[in-house]
């Protein structure tokens, strides 16, 4: 079992195990980065974000999101061309993990996380994952190239969504804000004037 789910799991657990491990990844104050108490009320939370009507409206993104993927994707010309003669390849490992980041910044972060996200973002997604072998828990900061990679993806990654974040504070972006997670979290924490980290 990978100890981010054994720490979730157990509600009289401490985060502080899986702390050194999962802070460069998400970075400071975030998830596990925080007392229990706060990371337990987090998840309760995000069950909002996930109820079954929510879940439901996330299908249809889910089929667009495919569906442009398809159409635009290079790797898919055969499949463009409607031509059923011609046999096509593609890396599926790659596809993979572009679908899902596009999938999962449409249904859980809203429109406009979507609208700003390309498939660039799957390496820094990768990059990041990088950051959680028993090397790094072990050893949370060495010197190495993919220690590095995780630590610019992070940087990265963070600076997105702050931007967005204060976009939607400032009340200039609204695109997309009603049907998202990342909302279900935002509202809360506004709602009850105190930061979800």
């Amino acid at each position: 079992m990978h100890p981010l789910q054994r720490v979730s799991r157990c509600r009289r657990c401490s985060p502080a195990p899986s702390k050194h491990l999962t802070t460069p990844v998400f970075g400071k104050d975030v998830v596990y980065d925080c007392p229990n108490e706060k990371l337990m009320e987090q998840k309760k939370f995000m069950k909002v974000g996930l109820s079954l009507d929510t879940l439901r409206a996330y299908v249809e993104m889910i089929e667009n999101e495919v569906s442009e993927f398809l159409k635009k994707d290079p790797g898919f010309r055969i499949f463009q061309m409607n031509d059923v003669n011609e046999w096509g390849q593609f890396d599926v490992l790659k596809v993979t993990q572009e679908i899902t980041i596009l999938t999962a910044a449409r249904t859980l972060q809203g429109k406009e996380v979507r609208d700003n996200m390309d498939t660039t973002f799957a390496q820094l997604f990768s990059d990041l994952d990088g950051g959680f072998t028993p090397l790094n828990f072990m050893f949370p900061n060495l010197p190495l190239e993919s220690y590095r990679r995780r630590d610019r993806a992070q940087k990265k990654m963070a600076e997105f969504y702050i931007n967005i974040i204060k976009a939607r504070m400032e009340g200039t972006s609204m695109v997309g804000w009603l049907v998202s997670l990342f909302y279900s979290l935002l509202n809360v924490a506004f709602y009850r004037m105190t930061n979800m980290t």
